[in-house]
């Protein structure tokens, strides 16, 4: 997992509207208290939807800057 890396959520976040397949990148990546990454979704103009605090698991990476 880097910075930019482009994701693909593997769950359903309905509290922030976001579906199973959405697409976003990864803009901040924790170790602590466990490793988890910060991910952006924007909406198909460009504005962002939510920055979300993603655990693996939750997300896949489709492709790596």
């Amino acid at each position: 997992m880097k910075i930019d890396d482009v994701v693909t959520l593997d769950v359903d976040l309905p509290e922030h509207s976001l579906a199973r397949g959405k697409h976003g990148f990864i803009v901040a990546i924790h170790d602590a208290p466990e490793p988890y990454c910060t991910v952006e979704f924007l909406d198909r103009t460009g504005n962002t939807l939510a920055q979300v605090p993603l655990r693996p698991g939750q997300f896949r990476i489709l492709w790596s800057a």
